[in-house]
């Protein structure tokens, strides 16, 4: 996306495997809070389910590769 370029994330119904892919990689892409990712995914794709964030696996790749990241 430095590049002016898109990202597409595509599953059966883009709500919920395909949804955490996307919170995952845009809090890591933008150094947001989950919440923040998913208020961001939200206001692109109302569909995504809402609570993405309190996912375990999502929660253990924020811990593991954003919770210390610099912010921008």
């Amino acid at each position: 996306m430095e590049y002016g370029n898109n990202v597409f994330i595509h599953c059966k119904a883009g709500r919920g495997r395909s949804g955490a892919v996307a919170i995952c990689w845009v809090a890591y892409h933008h150094r947001l809070s989950l919440e923040a990712a998913q208020q961001y995914l939200l206001e692109r794709r109302s569909k995504v389910r809402k609570t993405l964030y309190k996912q375990k696996n999502v929660n253990a790749f924020y811990s593991k590769y954003c919770l210390n990241r610099s912010p921008l």
